[in-house]
């Protein structure tokens, strides 16, 4: 499939990506998930949420993560889940070198 390449492209979302999978699989575990409950409470594919989760899928469409945080958010009928949404000081991406 073409199409335009990623728009926002730059030298930190690599890191977002790999931070974003990492706080995904958190947010998982924490509600007892495997991929493949998400995969059917989400409607995302399990292939993709492991991609996800260990950064091999770059450029992330932003309904595919509201899928999975749906998905996740099923499973307490709470929001926000429960992890915080809120990375903790020793979880953000370093964005030092830009």
């Amino acid at each position: 499939m073409g199409g335009m390449p990623y728009p926002f492209r730059g030298p930190w979302s690599d890191e977002v990506v790999l931070w974003f999978g990492e706080w995904l699989r958190r947010q998982r575990g924490a509600a007892s998930l495997s991929q493949r409950k998400l995969e059917r409470l989400s409607g995302v594919d399990q292939t993709t949420i492991s991609r996800i989760e260990t950064g091999q899928r770059p450029g992330v469409r932003l309904v595919v993560v509201a899928r999975l945080l749906a998905g996740i958010e099923s499973t307490s009928g709470r929001w926000p889940p429960a992890v915080s949404l809120r990375p903790r000081e020793d979880d953000k991406p370093d964005l030092s070198h830009l």
